[in-house]
Parts: structure tokens; C-alpha cells; sequence
């Protein structure tokens, strides 16, 4: 039997690599990748959390690919070097392999998916959020103060948007989003002029 594993900065608590294994793999340091190495000698060491056990090898593929996806949306900066579901060769599954793995795994215990995340995980998540030590560079990057989208994503995003109705639900979540944002926020009087113009323009 097989299982799933993570890999957790020993401080923060932030997952930075996801893998499947059996036996003791998911202690080992030897047989890791450059990137793997890297961030354990710079850590000090990491923490081990099982994600899945004793599940068939097909399924524990699957959900290692599931994990590493989930992850890297919530902006983890994983050590794997590749999206998972790989064999002890290196080889990759076909597409068609993947799906038969994703059909035969359907609503079978252990199967990992976004939907499927505890609040127990959202919770270990945002605890090691909290704990996480921004450095200036880091806030830099993350916020979008001073840059703007170019044509082409703008084009992009306008075209994704056109015809979309969105549920009086959501319209409702995205008012209380906007009107958190701009407490937290506040517009400054420059702004409000840019937008009135813009407004008056239209």
C-alpha cells in the first residue's frame, strides 16, 4: 500500500514539496531533487504531514497530482520539479492513462480534490500564513500597486467577461469585497478625481 506526503518548512509551516511513497520515503533526504535540497539546507530540516495512506499506488498517484495542483494555486513555491504522477522509472502517465487513474479513483475514499478540503487544512494554511516572514522584496512582488495589465490581458480578461451573469449571491460576496477593500484602503482624493473623469468621459 501506498501513501501521500508533504513536506513543511519546519518554522512556518509552509508546504513546500508534495510526493508519494511507501515504507519510510516520506523521511528520506537522499534521492531528492537540487530544488528539494536547497530549501531543506537553507530550512535547517522540514516536517512530515500525510495527506493519504494506505491507498492502491493508481490513487495515490492521482491525488499527489491533485495536491501538487491545490498547492501551487495557493501560491506554494514547491520543490517538485514536475506535476507529479510519475512512476519510479521518471516516466509520465499519457493523458489517456491520467484519465482512466481520474475515473477509476471517482468518489473513492482518500481522493483528493479543492472541494474536498477540510476546514482543518484551510485552518493549518492560514496559520502558516500568519507565521510567514515577509521581506520587502516579498510584499513587492505580491502586491499590484504602481503596475497595470497590458492591452493584450486586458483584451483577454474582457473577452472571458462578455455574457457572463453572475448570481445575486455572488454579486452580493463581491460588493462586500469591494467595500472591505477600499476600508482597508481608503481611495485617496487623486483617485476619486481620475475616476470621476474617467466616468464623465464615458
Amino acid at each position: 500500500m501506498f501513501y501521500v506526503y508533504k513536506h513543511l518548512h519546519p518554522i512556518t509551516k509552509e508546504t513546500f514539496y508534495v510526493g508519494k511513497g511507501s515504507g519510510n520515503r516520506a523521511f528520506f533526504k537522499h534521492h531528492r531533487n537540487k530544488h528539494w535540497n536547497n530549501k531543506v539546507q537553507c530550512y535547517g530540516g522540514f516536517d512530515v504531514v500525510f495527506i493519504a495512506k494506505d491507498i492502491e499506488e493508481e490513487l495515490a498517484f492521482l491525488i499527489e497530482m491533485e495536491a501538487i495542483d491545490f498547492y501551487k494555486r495557493l501560491g506554494c513555491k514547491l520543490a517538485n520539479i514536475t506535476n507529479g504522477g510519475e512512476g519510479a522509472s521518471g516516466m509520465s502517465h499519457s493523458v489517456e492513462t491520467k484519465k482512466k487513474i481520474a475515473d477509476k479513483a471517482t468518489g473513492r475514499p482518500g481522493q483528493f480534490r479543492a472541494e474536498h478540503v477540510t476546514d482543518a487544512m484551510r485552518k493549518s494554511v492560514a496559520e502558516a500564513n500568519k507565521k510567514r516572514v515577509d521581506t520587502e522584496k516579498m510584499k513587492e512582488k505580491r502586491t499590484f500597486k504602481g503596475k497595470s495589465h497590458s492591452e493584450e490581458h486586458k483584451v483577454h480578461m474582457s473577452k472571458i467577461l462578455t455574457g457572463r451573469v453572475f448570481s445575486e449571491e455572488t454579486k452580493q460576496k463581491m460588493r462586500e469585497a469591494q467595500q472591505k477593500r477600499f476600508k482597508n484602503n481608503p481611495i485617496s482624493a487623486e483617485t476619486k478625481e481620475k475616476m470621476s473623469k474617467a466616468h464623465c468621459k464615458a
